[in-house]
């Protein structure tokens, strides 16, 4: 409620409130309530049909549709080439006027389920005919007159206008100010992406050290990480690992001044998308309601309460369940997964839900993911040649699976395979998610500068004494002081009770004094 009025706010400040076509915000719970309350605070915006999930998604989906129906390919033979954009004309006449009458999946029934989503949908395919028009006129024969020119006149752009010409943003090409269509001086990137991604990774530090425009997103090389062998055989990489891949320094004393300012912090798109959704192999269906005796009282099934928070007021729910956190065994890493989440997600009132594997496979092709098998060799890890080379880290009986359900080895996904592996010793994935994991959280804490271990700018640094008090915190003693009726907490709470990890009161847990952020020059 408070981010719809502070965002109703900011809408009549700058005049906007009658110009809203859409909203687009991620797929959470709290943006739906969002949308909801603006609803209210605007009577014409629907925050049914003008609230737009995962808008990104949708337009990716979309122009691969139109990809894969025209399929295009460049021959290097003049009169293939002919051919080919007479028959690819065809394609594009044919197709462009009937796309309402082909069989639509659910993403082109999103542009349709509004008039603002039914006007995107009919613009961009009359550009997209025009600029296919352009293409064929540049790609059909030898001496063709290619794109047409434009003056100076037409092409110049007005940094101050609030409207984008789009007219003028597709005729220009490129222009001294940057909008535009970027041509590269040379072919070696084009080159590179018409090679399997990732396939090699010379390949990749060559394409991108040769390429004078340089894309960060693809040229962002994993770096060598210590105790990730080629051949994957036993080895610690849990607390170990964390350790040798200075991503923790449990004994550290003052600051530690890793940052790097060479160091990529942006997150992986094979974190973000696959291995760390691999997690949520570890949901229960149930979770547990514990009193502070540590006895079960109860238990709530997780699908008659997405999306319901009323039962954190009910009663003693609240404490219980973050006691229950502390106490019930969490769910294997493996690939199996709760009936929960892959039969009744969000179900509601229906008799059946949503599917959260599928739907993390889902997601995993329309962020474009490399393979299974490309990111293997991204990693610095063995490469298999064939499905029963996989056998060193996936079972047979897993093996045999994939090859049903693949043509190739080099159609299998990484969100699939990824989560079939065995778990490497001491950790909770297998040698490919954790490799990828290793390296996003290394590149999180180094490419930081603002990480609050670094002290080389006094500026933005914690003082020591805030970072010692800092390091006095803890999972257990920020449950004590959150939750009214939790008085014992064992000092490791994410680890079950064991003769190690015993209940103490928590008056016994190391707590973070406060005063030493006190301003000493304005609280004397």
């Amino acid at each position: 409620m408070d981010i719809a009025r502070i965002f109703h706010k900011c809408l009549l400040e700058y005049t906007l409130a009658d110009k809203i076509q859409g909203i687009t915000v991620d797929n959470a719970t709290a943006n739906t309530k969002f949308m909801y309350e603006l609803g209210k605070l605007l009577p014409h915006f629907d925050s049914d049909n003008q609230h737009f999930r995962c808008i990104a998604h949708i337009l990716n989906l979309g122009v691969q549709d139109l990809l894969n129906n025209l399929a295009l390919n460049i021959e290097t033979d003049s009169q293939e080439q002919e051919q080919q954009c007479e028959d690819e004309e065809e394609k594009v006449e044919e197709y462009v006027p009937n796309i309402s009458d082909s069989n639509p999946r659910h993403k082109s029934q999103t542009f349709d389920m509004t008039l603002w989503g039914q006007q995107l949908k009919s613009e961009s395919l009359r550009k997209f005919e025009e600029l296919y028009k352009e293409y064929k006129n540049l790609h059909a024969v030898p001496g063709s007159p290619g794109l047409p020119r434009h003056d100076n006149e037409v092409c110049e752009y007005d940094e101050d206008e609030d409207v984008i010409d789009f007219n003028k943003l597709y005729a220009c090409p490129s222009t001294s100010s940057g909008s535009g269509i970027q041509r590269f001086n040379n072919n070696e990137f084009e080159d590179y992406l018409d090679k399997p991604r990732a396939a090699n990774l010379q390949d990749l530090r060559d394409s991108c050290s040769k390429t004078e425009t340089k894309i960060k997103t693809e040229c962002a090389i994993p770096r060598p990480i210590p105790g990730l062998p080629t051949q994957d055989q036993d080895h610690d990489w849990g607390w170990d690992n964390m350790i040798e891949n200075n991503l923790i320094y449990p004994e550290a004393d003052g600051y530690i001044d890793d940052y790097d300012p060479n160091v990529e912090p942006t997150v992986l798109n094979e974190h973000a998308t696959a291995a760390f959704r691999h997690f949520h192999t570890l949901i229960r269906g149930y979770l547990q309601l514990i009193s502070e005796t540590r006895d079960l009282v109860g238990e709530v099934r997780m699908n008659d309460w997405f999306n319901r928070p009323r039962l954190l007021e009910m009663g003693q729910a609240f404490d219980d369940l973050a006691r229950g956190l502390t106490v019930q065994e969490q769910d294997f890493s493996d690939q199996f997964w709760d009936s929960e989440m892959t039969q009744f997600l969000f179900k509601r009132n229906r008799t059946f839900g949503g599917d959260l594997r599928a739907t993390d496979i889902q997601r995993g092709r329309d962020h474009g993911l490399g393979s299974y098998v490309n990111t293997r060799a991204a990693y610095g890890l063995s490469v298999p040649q064939s499905f029963h080379e996989m056998s060193d880290y996936i079972s047979k009986e897993n093996i045999q699976v994939l090859q049903s359900l693949y043509e190739s080895l080099q159609d299998v996904e990484l969100v699939v395979a990824g989560s079939l592996e065995h778990n490497v010793p001491g950790a909770l994935a297998g040698p490919t998610y954790l490799s990828i994991l290793t390296e996003q959280f290394y590149r999180t804490r180094v490419g930081d500068r603002y990480f609050f271990e670094n002290g080389a700018d006094p500026d933005i640094a914690f003082t020591p004494s805030q970072l010692a008090e800092i390091r006095k915190s803890s999972m257990a003693r920020l449950l004590c002081d959150n939750v009214n009726s939790i008085n014992l907490m064992q000092p490791r709470a994410f680890e079950q009770l064991s003769p190690e990890n015993e209940l103490v009161p928590c008056d016994e847990l190391p707590a973070v004094d406060l005063s030493f952020w006190r301003d000493t020059e304005y609280c004397k």
